[in-house]
């Protein structure tokens, strides 16, 4: 048998704080390089810290409603869920903070998948033809992220979110995985092929 819904949250919160942490200190040190270290106007640099912002912003989100479901779970909504205890409030699919918190981490992913291929992009010389495979993998991750969220908000009640979502939640994370690995592997090659003078 697997690990209890509630004691499962409760660890995922710690790890969320803990990686958070990590990706908290170095997006700090990265937009103090972008601000002050790089003193150019270059449009580049401006995107660059517009995106570390945004992806900050998104996962200080996330953690936020995190520990605002952790708080409703084990201590405000605790009396109330007394039978079954804190894993009753973590069984609704369909709670708006749940799914606020799945379509955050759905636009993270999208931010970073969209960095990773922009990234291939310019590695390519800014051709299109390198890139053409996972944009349209990205158009994949849109339409699976909707349909996550989708058959989330639509959720009975006692149903798991492994019967509910299941296959778009498959078809998201490997669509996903596939484009950062081509990403990846596309700039990796890029910079052990000699360059041309």
């Amino acid at each position: 048998m697997g690990i209890p819904l509630d004691k499962a949250e409760f660890l995922a919160l710690f790890l969320e704080t803990f990686i958070y942490g990590v990706f908290f200190t170095l997006c700090t040190i990265t937009l103090i390089v972008l601000v002050r270290f790089r003193q150019s106007d270059n449009r580049r640099d401006g995107y660059l810290r517009l995106i570390a912002g945004i992806m900050l912003v998104l996962a200080t989100s996330h953690l936020i409603l995190d520990f605002v479901r952790a708080v409703h779970a084990f201590v405000i909504d605790r009396d109330e869920l007394a039978p079954i205890g804190p894993a009753a409030y973590y069984e609704s699919l369909n709670a708006p903070l749940f799914l606020a918190k799945t379509v955050l981490y759905w636009t993270q992913t999208m931010v970073g998948d969209g960095v990773i291929v922009w990234r291939c992009y310019v590695v390519y010389g800014r051709r299109i033809l390198f890139v053409a495979f996972p944009i349209i993998l990205m158009l994949g991750v849109f339409v699976s992220g909707v349909q996550v969220v989708n058959s989330l908000a639509h959720a009975t009640l006692g149903s798991d979110i492994f019967t509910t979502a299941e296959n778009w939640i498959t078809v998201y994370f490997v669509l996903t995985m596939t484009i950062n690995l081509y990403c990846s592997g596309a700039s990796h090659g890029a910079r052990l092929q000699p360059m041309a003078y």
